[in-house]
């Protein structure tokens, strides 16, 4: 038997380690990646997650959808955006903005210019790539 699966082997079950708990409050400090994760899985159980008041002059928090994972409405997303305290949602579509202004939010970033592997990177998508912003930027100005 090797060393790791004699140390796993020895190790007790989760289920004798950890005991179920309520938790009906809780506040997370950062909202990196690991912290707008946990804030948004907190908030989609429906544990209010506190956010300090905005300081004059900082950053305003932003999200992109993925932080929520998969299988929630976009609808979801936003509300529970705006619950944690999140000023700005990023990478959206202008047809979706509706819903994001309708949760108080902003739209902050549109999604284009290709992907890394198909970018502006290769010149053969400047074309492409210049028609998508010609398209999207007017939209962003309103």
């Amino acid at each position: 038997m090797s060393t790791t699966s004699s140390v796993l082997s020895s190790a007790p079950s989760l289920s004798a380690v950890a005991l179920p708990f309520l938790v009906r409050r809780a506040a997370v400090l950062g909202a990196g990646t690991m912290g707008s994760r946990i804030a948004a899985h907190l908030a989609n159980a429906g544990i209010p997650t506190p956010q300090k008041k905005q300081r004059k002059g900082r950053l305003k928090q932003g999200v992109c959808g993925s932080v929520f994972g998969r299988g929630m409405s976009f609808e979801e997303q936003c509300r529970n955006a705006a619950l944690l305290g999140v000023q700005v949602i990023d990478l959206v579509e202008p047809d979706r903005w509706a819903t994001i202004e309708k949760y108080g939010l902003k739209p902050n970033m549109i999604p284009g210019g290709g992907q890394l592997a198909n970018g502006v990177n290769d010149e053969a998508n400047h074309a492409k790539i210049e028609q998508e912003f010609r398209t999207k930027l007017p939209l962003c100005a309103k």
